[in-house]
């Protein structure tokens, strides 16, 4: 039988605290899972676009600004 959130009173948690246990489940992993083909041939295909336009990039202050916008609102 698996386990379920309650069994363990993580359902009890509030938000912080459940996403402060996911990350130190997480990290207490030795390695991360490994990529599905799916996932290896976006990686690669994202790597070759790249470098066909190095130019073609949006500084990470945009990207966080925009998270920032999108899960604040």
């Amino acid at each position: 039988m698996t386990p379920t959130l309650s069994d363990y009173g993580i359902d009890r948690l509030n938000t912080d605290d459940r996403i402060a246990l996911a990350v130190a489940i997480w990290d207490s992993i030795p390695t991360a899972p490994p990529l599905t083909p799916e996932q290896c041939l976006h990686s690669e295909t994202r790597r070759s676009e790249h470098h066909a336009d190095p130019s073609d990039v949006v500084p990470w202050d945009e990207v966080a600004a925009e998270a920032d916008t999108r899960w604040t609102t």
